[in-house]
């Protein structure tokens, strides 16, 4: 998605923690034509992931990042690239995530996605969707928080929950918090402020183990 410069308090929660953030306009990113916006038909998950992990790279070699510690965020299409680019990190250059309204299986998302979105879903997963991520989160030995809402009309919360007990049974370091009467996207002050506290305390102590 393309980025912006509207006053955002979860980042400026993150920024007053000691964090910096990167905005990464990925392969598919709408604003800078055609091409490129197209580009991510049939390869979602891939390209945009493998665009994560190069700018983990080249943060790692620039002198201006003085720390080997990153984390990736995301919600709903974002947490499947954030889920995407640790499934792919071989490398272990990501140190913790955390999604909201995540999942790793798209088909089931362009099944059940609405008459207006399907067809451009349809485009971004191809004929060849992927169905190694979940398998190569736990063989990563990944650290990964997870949110839902109880009501997302539009990600059923079962892939989220899935994943993280699979990681807990593997012995790995996650997390699933289930929103009462949340939908697609928080609405509630008190939930998006524990959600954003509990992504800190969730990294700092991915940080440190």
């Amino acid at each position: 998605m393309r980025t912006n410069n509207t006053l955002d308090f979860r980042k400026q929660s993150y920024l007053s923690a000691g964090f910096h953030i990167f905005d990464l306009e990925y392969t598919g990113t709408w604003g800078y034509g055609r091409e490129y916006r197209t580009k991510l038909y049939g390869h979602w998950g891939d390209y945009d992931a493998k665009d994560v992990l190069a700018a983990i790279t080249m943060l790692k070699n620039t002198s201006h990042v003085n720390t080997d510690k990153f984390f990736v965020m995301g919600s709903s299409a974002g947490a499947y690239l954030a889920l995407c680019a640790i499934a792919d990190d071989e490398q272990n250059l990501i140190c913790a995530a955390s999604v909201s309204a995540s999942f790793y299986n798209p088909t089931d998302l362009v099944e059940k996605s609405c008459r207006y979105e399907k067809p451009y879903t349809e485009k971004l997963l191809g004929d060849e969707p992927r169905n190694d991520i979940a398998e190569k989160i736990v063989k990563n030995k990944a650290a990964v928080c997870f949110f839902h809402g109880s009501d997302d009309p539009v990600v059923s919360c079962d892939d989220a929950r899935k994943l993280s007990e699979s990681m807990k049974e593997a012995g790995l370091k996650t997390s699933f918090k289930l929103f009462d009467k949340e939908g697609h996207s928080f609405k509630d002050v008190d939930n998006i402020s524990t959600m954003v506290d509990d992504t800190l305390e969730f990294f700092k102590r991915a940080a440190h183990q």
